[in-house]
């Protein structure tokens, strides 16, 4: 039972969460229903590759996580490196098998997201900028995926953006609250590579310009009143504030929380963009 714990561990099921959500998202803001079987396979898939992701990245990252992250599954020993590759095969195989049963455009954008996953964590991302970008790029195609599985990839266009943005700037948070394991792997991280203030107005710069972006759907009049003031008040505002504490505080246990937060703005962004698109 304790190894069964410590598999389910090791696949971050909030983030898995998270990408069901997004995908879904995708899915039903591209057409006029909540549901179909398109839909919900996607959505399992998509939270299968995100689970497959999560695992070969902290494959890859034992040696370095015992140092900085030992109480995860890997490090601690609870789940060998063995078993983590096969979960991660399974996992990714059957994401992809489901992604076959909707249609060519999903099995494309889902091989995408495997290679993309998996490239980041054998070397992208320690390379300067690009994994960053992959890890964005990757969040944002869980939307398209989703708008793909009802054949309408581009009605899921405006929350792809969002996604991007969103974990760009999350990432390179990251990064900035990950500086001294960096350090040990030779990441060529952004605040290795330009130094913390280059990384600080990076993450300020990336909201900004998200900010800016989640008014636009308003202002244009595709969305309504009540996803302006659910986008303000629950993902906008939270930005501006860890912006602000960002440039205040950059220690590891402030960046640590304000990356828990940003997974909270998450699901209200998510919220935001279906009352939206639902004409509220």
């Amino acid at each position: 039972m304790k190894k069964l714990t410590a598999l389910f561990e090791l696949t971050r099921p909030i983030n898995n969460l998270i990408a069901f959500m997004a995908v879904y998202l995708g899915g039903v803001i591209s057409v006029d229903f909540y549901f179909s079987q398109e839909i919900i396979l996607a959505s399992l898939s998509g939270m299968l590759i995100s689970a497959g992701g999560n695992v070969i990245n902290d494959y890859f990252d034992i040696e370095v996580d015992q140092l900085s992250k030992p109480h995860r599954p890997l490090p601690s020993g609870k789940v060998g490196a063995s078993g983590a590759l096969i979960l991660y095969v399974l996992l990714t195989i059957v994401g992809l098998i489901l992604s076959v049963l909707i249609n060519r455009p999903t099995f494309i954008i889902a091989s995408a997201a495997v290679v993309g996953l998996f490239f980041y964590s054998a070397s992208l991302k320690l390379e300067l900028f690009w994994g960053n970008f992959t890890v964005a790029f990757v969040s944002a195609l869980a939307f398209l995926y989703g708008g793909a599985s009802v054949g309408n990839a581009r009605g899921a266009l405006i929350p792809a953006v969002f996604a991007f943005l969103y974990h760009f700037g999350r990432e390179v948070l990251k990064d900035l609250e990950d500086m001294e394991a960096d350090r040990l792997r030779r990441s060529r991280s952004i605040p290795l590579a330009c130094g913390k203030r280059a990384a600080q107005r990076t993450i300020v710069s990336t909201f900004v310009l998200l900010i800016i972006a989640t008014i636009l759907p308003f202002a244009l009049e595709i969305y309504g009143w009540i996803y302006l003031l659910v986008v303000i008040a629950g993902v906008d505002l939270l930005l501006i504030y860890i912006a602000f504490s960002t440039l205040r505080d950059s220690s590891p246990v402030n960046l640590s929380r304000l990356s828990r937060l940003l997974k909270f703005g998450m699901v209200i962004g998510i919220v935001a963009v279906f009352l939206g698109s639902r004409g509220l």
